[in-house]
């Protein structure tokens, strides 16, 4: 008994002492996992090498860019309404067109009492009706408007050409054209508009709707694009040029759109009595209608007087102790110190000079590192 009792007690110390081996060869494994040396931690915590930031060197002219409020305004507004003939009242049958829709000649603006309201070129409306036999200064001028439809001679005289070109018009509307009573075709001044420019343009504001008597005026048109107006200080106006780029942003537009300054204005005097200077721009595309009067934010690119030359980022250009500037150019893996003047800065950008050879278009230069 006492044999097999000692033989038990020795399996459990060999059992116990081989437990305890196993558990520290897995604390062991476990601490070489998670336990780093001060050097393994410094190693894996260092920031990754640095990336050169470079820039190309360019040539071109530094941009001043010149910031401003500004209004979006009507290039020109025209107001048409039918001239009054005949008993009935003018009363809206037909409404083809809508606030913002195109018209160009022949359009028809509005349908009066199921009569066409026909828009034509020209300056000056029609002084009375005209019809065949008519000669004058106003038979040349409906003869101008109708070149679109046909009549190839502007001699004053209403013959055959001109009767010809007044029915193309209204069959290119779909009406059948004017007669008085003696069944002679008239141009009537009740149902032909006119408006300059081309007569192209945009509806503005409609005077009445379907089946009400017509306002006066009955359509207002713009035949011009909708531009953009700027009050600039007489500082900030002697900058500025015809030609100069610009772009446009606000609420009411869609996008930032690229402009043009079409003219620059005299310094004027407003109510308040304060100086400025109008400045006229316009939009590449079209404006939304909605735009119109809304405030919205031009950025002016007056470069038009800055010279030609090198351009780097004005990050890339770096001061000596003495004042003296310079570049670090990078080429096939050298940097080199490449001294500058600085001739121009603005946007960002900086025109510089250097001894001819040292910086080319196309080089590199050191912006930063990251």
């Amino acid at each position: 008994m006492t044999y097999y009792a000692s033989m038990s007690a020795t399996r459990r110390v060999v059992a116990t002492i081989a437990a305890v081996s196993v558990l520290s060869i897995v604390i062991g494994f476990t601490a070489a996992l998670f336990i780093r040396s001060p050097a393994q931690v410094a190693a894996d915590s260092s920031p990754p090498p640095r990336t050169a930031l470079l820039a190309e060197v360019e040539e071109g002219k530094i941009a001043q860019s010149l910031l401003a409020q500004a209004v979006v305004s009507l290039g020109n507004t025209i107001e048409l309404s039918p001239a009054a003939g005949g008993l009935a009242d003018p009363i809206i049958t037909a409404t083809p067109l809508a606030v913002g829709s195109s018209v160009a000649p022949g359009s028809v603006l509005l349908e009066i009492a199921d009569r066409p309201l026909l828009l034509l070129p020209g300056d000056v409306p029609l002084i009375r009706d005209l019809r065949r036999g008519d000669k004058g200064r106003d038979v040349e001028r409906l003869q101008s408007s109708l070149a679109y439809f046909g009549a190839p001679k502007v001699d004053g005289y209403f013959g055959g050409e001109t009767v010809r070109a007044l029915k193309a018009l209204y069959k290119s509307a779909g009406y059948l054209p004017p007669e008085d009573e003696q069944g002679n075709l008239i141009a009537t001044r009740a149902e032909l508009a006119f408006a300059p420019n081309g007569a192209t343009g945009r509806v503005v504001a409609i005077g009445g709707s379907l089946g009400h008597i017509a306002s006066n005026p009955a359509i207002t048109l713009t035949t011009m694009p909708a531009i953009v107006v700027a009050d600039l200080s007489q500082l900030d106006a002697i900058r500025v040029a015809a030609g100069d780029a610009a772009t446009v942003t606000g609420p009411a537009l869609e996008t930032t759109l690229k402009a043009t300054v079409a003219s620059v204005g005299t310094l004027t005097k407003s109510a308040d009595g304060s100086f400025s200077v109008p400045v006229v721009l316009s939009v590449e595309g079209d404006l939304p209608p909605a735009a119109v009067d809304s405030a919205v934010q031009i950025s002016l690119d007056t470069a038009a007087e800055s010279a030609t030359g090198l351009l780097v980022p004005l990050a890339a250009v770096h001061s000596n102790q003495d004042g003296s500037t310079y570049v670090v150019r990078l080429e096939g893996g050298v940097r080199s110190r490449i001294p500058v003047r600085v001739e121009e800065t603005g946007d960002g950008t900086a025109r510089v000079e250097a001894a001819a050879g040292d910086l080319a278009i196309g080089q590199s230069v050191l912006v930063g590192t990251e």
